[in-house]
């Protein structure tokens, strides 16, 4: 009886680390989308149209931490917008990943007009 308590001690601890190692993951990447977000929006602010190539060779070694079915969706050659419009993709891969039970629908589906 005590030994099948600890062994199911055991398995809510190991479950419990594994969870809190994913939303850490988790947290890790939508930071890591954010700060490149925040770079994309400044450099959209002062209008420019393309993202500089030291500018996009930094965010390109900053998102070299993701993984690489995420990596893959960031639009590196472009418009300053492709390169948000791909960040937010990112997010949305994320979210999904994350909860993949909720239905995010599109975009035009939320929209109320």
């Amino acid at each position: 009886m005590i030994d099948q308590t600890n062994v199911r001690i055991g398995e809510a601890t190991a479950a419990l680390r594994r969870r809190r190692a994913r939303e850490q993951r988790f947290d890790r990447l939508l930071r890591l989308t954010d700060v490149v977000l925040w770079q994309l929006e400044e450099m959209n602010r002062d209008g420019l149209a393309v993202v500089p190539n030291p500018r996009q060779a930094a965010i390109v070694d900053r998102l070299a931490a993701m993984p690489e079915p995420l990596r893959r969706m960031y639009c590196a050659d472009g418009p300053v917008q492709s390169a948000l419009d791909s960040l937010f993709e990112m997010q949305q891969a994320l979210f999904k990943a994350r909860h993949p039970e909720f239905d995010y629908g599109e975009i035009e589906e939320l929209d109320p007009d």
